[in-house]
């Protein structure tokens, strides 16, 4: 193979292990990448650990991966932490910013319901359904670690030693901004429903240390709000600089 596929399994992944794959896994080897038995992929756990692999067994009912050694240390996850709160919106826009989102770096998106939001309700089945998202998308973009994925009921305090954005388009100050200061330890970005948080939502995001900041003269769609603020921080902060 002039190109070694790369597989997902959940951990613990351990060296000289057999290691079936689950469901999705086993149809996009078989029937998406085409592989066949003795083929070399590369299987990664989503924690950061990544290893050679054989495929060992690959039928209509199962396929087998054979574990080797690690593989060697070219990970591209993200040195610098930024962290998403998105308010919920429509769902195909939402796996679209997650797919997206992971290809930028985020180490973390958390989905929070706004008095103005239209999107779905959260489920144990939604939230594993943008979980194969986020691993689909760490397969394809060489990530080793798959960002957080969780739900909160409202945009937390902001910690010691984080830096806070809360996208507004009603701001002066501009993002852009708000970066010629040292780095701090690790960023968050929050982004509203696409009618925007009301008063009282923006005043208690305030009042938790959340900085309210312009992207642009342009109103950006919520699902594009969050990425844009993402890679302008990569940009200066991250690892685009």
């Amino acid at each position: 193979m002039s190109r070694r596929w790369r597989v997902f399994h959940d951990p613990p992944i351990v060296v000289g292990d057999s290691l079936e794959l689950g469901s999705d896994q086993a149809h996009h080897a078989r029937s998406v990448l085409r592989l066949q038995a003795d083929d070399e992929v590369l299987v990664f756990d989503g924690e950061g650990g990544e290893w050679m692999a054989r495929i060992e067994t690959l039928t209509k009912r199962e396929v087998r991966v054979r574990v080797g050694e690690p593989a060697a240390d070219a990970s591209v996850d993200p040195s610098f932490s930024i962290e998403l709160f998105q308010a919920l919106c429509r769902q195909d826009r939402l796996e679209w910013l997650l797919q997206k989102g992971c290809e930028l770096g985020l180490q973390g998106i958390h989905l929070y319901p706004a008095k103005r939001g239209e999107g779905p309700p959260l489920t144990r089945s939604r939230l594993d359904r943008w979980r194969r998202v986020l691993i689909e998308s760490c397969k394809q973009s060489g990530r080793r670690r798959l960002p957080i994925l969780g739900s909160i009921e409202r945009l937390p305090d902001v910690p010691g030693g984080v830096i806070a954005f809360l996208a507004d388009p009603r701001q002066a100050m501009p993002l852009i901004a708000r970066l010629g200061q040292p780095r701090p330890d690790a960023c968050w970005v929050a982004v509203g429903p696409e009618s925007g948080l009301d008063d009282a939502e923006l005043d208690d995001a305030v009042s938790r240390g959340w900085q309210p900041v312009s992207l642009g003269p342009r109103v950006l769609r919520t699902e594009t709000a969050g990425l844009v603020a993402t890679a302008v921080i990569q940009s200066c902060w991250g690892d685009l600089a």
